[in-house]
């Protein structure tokens, strides 16, 4: 199946949340992420280590494409680094181990 930019969202709603608590992490270390970004969509179907918990879809020219999903990833997946053009700007990563 296609995996799709949703054209109906503007491009602000085209966002990725990652979140992660207490009971998350100690139960069974993982995140929630929840991505209507198509790029990082697409990184997430591919990773072996990426639980999906729902697929969002939309039908484009009369075929069903994704357009977003939620799951869980291993919280190993998040870098926190600090941005080298501002010293006091932290920028968070998911690692290419996705």
């Amino acid at each position: 199946m296609e995996i799709v930019s949703d054209g109906s969202l503007d491009s602000s709603e085209k966002e990725t949340v990652i979140v992660f608590d207490r009971r998350t992490v100690s139960e069974d270390g993982t995140m929630d992420i929840s991505s209507f970004d198509r790029i990082v969509v697409e990184h997430l179907l591919q990773s072996p280590n990426f639980v999906v918990k729902k697929l969002h879809y939309s039908y484009v020219e009369d075929d069903i494409c994704i357009v977003g999903v939620d799951g869980k990833l291993p919280l190993g997946h998040l870098r926190i680094k600090q941005d080298c053009k501002t010293p006091n700007n932290v920028s968070f990563t998911l690692s290419k181990q996705f």
